[in-house]
């Protein structure tokens, strides 16, 4: 007797069709969504904003990525079937659950799906290692303006503004945790690309008053993001 496994999915074409095929769950804000034991799935976010952090043995904690909708939030850990970092909603979030056995199976069963979300996990990737390339290389005024561009760029394509003006829901600890950097330094650097008329910062909006100019300062290349 065959012991092939078969699509849990078998008519989805697209990854959108998928989400939409798997249970919907909302995490309320500063909520864990997953711990960093557990791989047994990824989340499709479709509302919100989420973020993969770790903390030190002495309770620093580092953002290692930060997802909006369209991401899928723990694909490749899922895939790989190891987690290295806590997922945790930023704001309200809600996304759709798809187990990892299914994940896998999907990519064996079909894989024009299968390269989907690959291409996905290629994108954090290279997200990733930007972001390292950045804390090791560059300044932090020059990393805090290539932040707020990448950050730009993937709200404008999430739907949830343009890359010149966008809300988020972030404050001065999380963009410090994600540049490595303490909140008092953050916010300095902050104050001084205000002063120089770059950017406009309340409290959860950023308004980019000279995009062209930030982007020189960031030596930003947007390819990374696909």
């Amino acid at each position: 007797m065959s012991s092939a496994t078969h699509s849990p999915f078998p008519s989805v074409t697209t990854l959108a069709d998928l989400a939409r095929r798997c249970p919907l769950q909302a995490v309320s804000a500063g909520h864990v969504i997953r711990d960093q034991a557990n791989a047994d799935a990824a989340w499709f976010i479709a509302k919100g904003t989420a973020a993969a952090e770790r903390i030190s043995r002495d309770g620093r904690r580092h953002i290692a990525a930060i997802f909006l909708p369209g991401d899928a939030a723990g694909l490749s850990c899922a895939m790989l079937g190891r987690a290295d970092a806590t997922i945790r909603a930023v704001s309200d979030v809600e996304a759709h659950v798809v187990s990892a056995d299914d994940l896998r199976r999907l990519v064996a069963d079909q894989p024009a799906l299968g390269g989907e979300l690959w291409r996905l996990t290629l994108g954090e990737a290279a997200i990733a290692r930007t972001w390292a390339a950045n804390l090791a290389l560059q300044e932090a005024r020059n990393n805090l303006a290539h932040l707020v561009c990448e950050l730009g760029i993937r709200f404008e394509r999430a739907g949830m503004g343009t890359r010149r003006c966008f809300h988020h829901p972030f404050t001065q600890e999380h963009l410090a945790d994600m540049l490595g950097l303490t909140a008092i330094h953050t916010n300095r650097v902050i104050q001084g690309l205000r002063a120089e008329g770059l950017l406009v910062y309340h409290r959860k909006q950023i308004e980019i008053a000279h995009w062209e100019e930030l982007a020189r300062i960031a030596e930003f290349d947007p390819a990374y993001l696909g």
